[in-house]
């Protein structure tokens, strides 16, 4: 089994700015790295991308850093057809820390097999 293990900051801002932090919030975030798991499993960057917001800031663990939603699916299009067409990511450890009641970072660990 060839796992790696990783870590991925991702910080999601929350539709309604206006509303305060919500314990169906906390649990949102705490189940965003199975939701991207599971759209990742399906091998398709424009799925991948419904997740993300429209102005998203995507780091790479290779210090990629790509900027909206349009490049987010075009480097995991690219991804996902090529060297991760099999892999499979798995989610180990979440944490989520609310920053204000409108912004949380999601610290996550995930290992992932099937990758070349």
């Amino acid at each position: 089994m060839k796992g790696v293990h990783l870590l991925s900051i991702i910080v999601f801002s929350l539709v309604a700015v206006s509303h305060a932090q919500t314990e169906s919030d906390g649990e949102k975030l705490h189940r965003l790295p199975r939701v991207y798991c599971d759209a990742s499993a399906k091998h398709d960057g424009h799925e991948l991308a419904k997740i993300m917001a429209e102005d998203v800031d995507y780091v790479t663990v290779g210090a990629g850093w790509f900027r909206g939603r349009k490049d987010f699916e075009t480097y995991h299009t690219r991804l996902l057809s090529g060297r991760f067409k099999d892999s499979t990511m798995t989610p180990l450890e979440t944490q989520v820390r609310f920053l204000r009641p409108d912004l949380a970072i999601v610290h996550w660990s995930w290992t992932i097999e099937g990758d070349r």
